[in-house]
């Protein structure tokens, strides 16, 4: 009972009273045994906390900790600390996990040296589900400036936590704290101390696909969040003497049009369409003036109107929303 688990998972619970026992369960259900699971109850107001609490009753390897709601970057940094397992999984409430995920990511990580394992994962909606990377039999292993440049391209290896095992030695960055897109901002610094990476495209973790997740939130505040992630990841690389191609640049102007054009699309209210525009245009004036052959000719003309014009900006966004219809999502049904 007192034996010091080789991997810390670490869950924050949100009201996911829903989705809970399912994401428990899944970790329960794992092949590989010797983890410790840290439930973070973030001030739930539904039965959340109460679920956490019997599942601990029940297996000694689940520990609860109980806090007043602060987000969750709070909460992984306080599970962080009081974790005690030599490696790091991340499991968010309101997924699951294949019985094999972390058995196959410890042997990915042990088998070779590495400091960081990462698997695929499925997009799963109500009625379907769908692999992240075609390829579900790719593996390669990485060295630390191909694990950095795939990080921050954010393709191959996106910038997420829970389809990944760590090396706790790893984790000297703390996650930004008030901020959506935390985990987008910490684990490319993460990332930068691996010596070496596993990259493993079989699908093992379960990505649920939410109405009100981060990632299919309309809140303004979450498309300016994400632009902040982006340049302080740029601001990153920089101050440790790592450069891109093409320069950070480019990629955080198009970031800022395309948050100002989600935000002009997903604000009923236009003044607080105006106020968050604004704001990401502040966020960019380091990066400015812009050039033109950085820039696709449909970006820089968004970009220009932005800057100089922001209401006719939200009239012209707003407006060609009016003809977009993608059909490829039309029958993809959100979990609630």
């Amino acid at each position: 009972m007192n034996t010091q688990p080789e991997i810390s998972i670490i869950t924050p619970v949100f009201n996911t009273e829903k989705y809970l026992a399912q994401c428990i369960d899944s970790i329960i259900a794992q092949t590989f045994q010797n983890w410790e699971l840290i439930l973070v109850d973030d001030g739930s107001t539904d039965h959340s906390g109460a679920i956490c609490d019997e599942y601990a009753s029940r297996d000694h390897r689940i520990r609860v900790i109980h806090k007043t709601n602060s987000g969750v970057s709070d909460s992984r940094n306080i599970a962080i600390a009081q974790s005690r397992g030599t490696l790091l999984g991340f499991v968010d409430a309101d997924d699951w996990i294949d019985p094999g995920m972390y058995s196959t990511l410890h042997r990915d990580l042990t088998a070779n040296n590495a400091d960081v394992a990462v698997c695929g994962y499925t997009f799963d909606w109500t009625n379907m589900n769908r692999p992240r990377h075609k390829d579900t039999s790719f593996f390669k292993i990485l060295d630390r400036q191909e694990a950095i440049a795939l990080t921050y391209e954010d393709k191959l290896i996106q910038s997420i936590f829970c389809d990944k095992l760590w090396r706790r030695e790893l984790a000297t960055a703390k996650m930004p704290e008030g901020r959506f897109y935390e985990d987008y901002a910490t684990v490319i610094k993460w990332m930068a101390s691996a010596r070496r990476v596993t990259l493993n495209f079989t699908p093992l973790y379960h990505y649920r696909m939410r109405s009100g997740s981060t990632v299919n939130g309309v809140d303004p505040e979450r498309r300016y969040h994400f632009l902040l992630a982006e340049i302080e990841r740029a601001h990153f690389l920089q101050s440790i003497g790592i450069t891109v191609s093409n320069g950070f640049t480019p990629r955080i102007l198009h970031t800022a049009v395309t948050a100002a054009k989600l935000v002009a699309r997903g604000c009923s209210d236009r003044n607080q369409a105006m106020s968050y525009i604004a704001k990401i245009t502040d966020a960019i004036q380091p990066f400015l003036p812009a050039d033109e052959g950085d820039l696709d000719r449909k970006t820089y003309s968004r970009l220009q109107k932005m800057l100089h014009h922001p209401s006719r900006f939200i009239n012209a966004v707003r407006f060609s929303n009016l003809f977009l219809w993608s059909a490829k999502h039309k029958n993809k049904h959100l979990y609630p």
